[in-house]
């Protein structure tokens, strides 16, 4: 979010530091546009006046828009998730390390069995 700032801050004002009519002169007026503008805010005292500025405006409106909209879910679905959830999710973490164990221990005896019988065949008859 620092970096849509700041990029979209040095942005419109290279658009709109030589406009005629700009309220955007400065890097502290670009900056505090941009905050305003990100966070959906928008006091009107600083507004882009150029075509390319008012670009730069729309592209950041919807990032900034559509970052509250992933900042919101996000902080949704940490909050609704219920502890059983948890509880599950960490149970099945286990049970596929349980898995991945009884799969090698197969593995071993399946060996051991194989060896067994290939020294019994070597063995001489009686």
């Amino acid at each position: 979010m620092i970096s849509m700032v700041v990029i979209s801050a040095l942005a419109v004002l290279r658009f709109e530091i030589d406009a005629a009519d700009a309220t955007i002169r400065t890097a502290n007026d670009a900056l505090w546009w941009a905050m305003t503008t990100v966070t959906t805010v928008g006091y009107g005292d600083a507004y882009p006046v150029t075509s390319e500025g008012r670009i730069v405006a729309v592209l950041l409106m919807t990032a900034g828009v559509g970052l509250f909209v992933a900042l919101s879910g996000t902080l949704a679905g940490w909050l609704t998730r219920s502890p059983e959830k948890a509880a599950l999710t960490h149970l099945d973490s286990k049970i596929d390390e349980l898995q991945s164990a009884i799969g090698a221990l197969t593995e071993k005896l399946d060996e051991a069995i194989h060896e067994d019988r290939r020294r019994a065949r070597s063995l001489p008859s009686e």
